[in-house]
């Protein structure tokens, strides 16, 4: 018997087949296979389809590998979204990949079923960047790092929105978890959800502890502080980094 499904579907959560998978596995009455993301070379395949099987125009494929990063499901949408409106004919360099609706939507149906502490949790991550330590979300949302971990973990091993990304040491003596987006779509998509005045003020509050844990190494992450700080509305940080 083979099936298939979309293991960050967050309808899984709670559903008896996300159950059954696990006991099948544990049982080693099944394999499950992952398949890889596309490659420059799918995605042209896939370009190229959807042209008919006409030549794609040069470098289009490189244009929505570094968008999509070969996400079928991104891919499909994104090209669903730009092809009737023919702007797939114009030079690859003058392509602005806005975010498709559809995809929007989709997100939007993956947070509605988690929960508002997971919600804050993302939205905090998505300030901080791709990749991120528990101890800034921890510093921004006003949880502890151990629920800020706890959340992250459960998100990622349901495959929703974060990989475990290793750990950091500050100089500070801060040990924490980091996690990444799984595609920086998602990461995209929730930035832009969070009102102005929350997102400068999540942005103050990580610029301010990333400081604080690398005290007088600080210096050595100028560039992302004085983001941090430019959109948290803190000038005179801001002027120093």
């Amino acid at each position: 018997l083979i099936g298939t499904y979309r293991s960050g579907d967050a309808k899984l959560r709670g559903h008896p087949l996300h159950a059954l998978i696990q006991e099948l596995r544990a049982r080693g009455s099944c394999e499950e296979l992952a398949p890889p993301f596309l490659d420059e070379h799918g995605v042209e395949e896939y370009l190229s389809g959807r042209f008919n099987g006409g030549k794609v125009p040069a470098g289009l494929a490189r244009v929505f590998h570094r968008r999509t990063e070969g996400n079928p499901l991104f891919l499909a949408n994104v090209v669903d979204h730009w092809l009737p409106l023919g702007l797939l004919e114009k030079p690859p360099e003058q392509l602005t990949l806005d975010v498709p609706e559809t995809l929007r939507g989709l997100i939007d149906r993956q947070l509605a079923m988690i929960g508002p502490g997971e919600q804050a949790i993302l939205e905090a991550a998505s300030v901080a960047g791709r990749e991120f330590a528990a101890a800034v979300v921890s510093a921004a949302v006003g949880q502890t790092e151990e629920q800020v971990e706890t959340g992250c973990d459960g998100l990622a091993r349901q495959g929703l929105f974060l990989n475990p990304f290793g750990r950091t040491n500050w100089p500070d003596g801060t040990v924490s978890a980091c996690y990444a987006f799984v595609h920086d779509l998602h990461r995209e998509i929730l930035y832009d959800r969070i009102p102005p005045r929350r997102r400068a003020g999540l942005h103050l509050r990580i610029g301010a502890r990333v400081e604080a844990g690398y005290g007088v190494q600080a210096r050595e992450l100028a560039a992302e502080l004085a983001v941090h700080f430019v959109q948290g509305q803190d000038v005179p940080r801001a002027v120093r980094f």
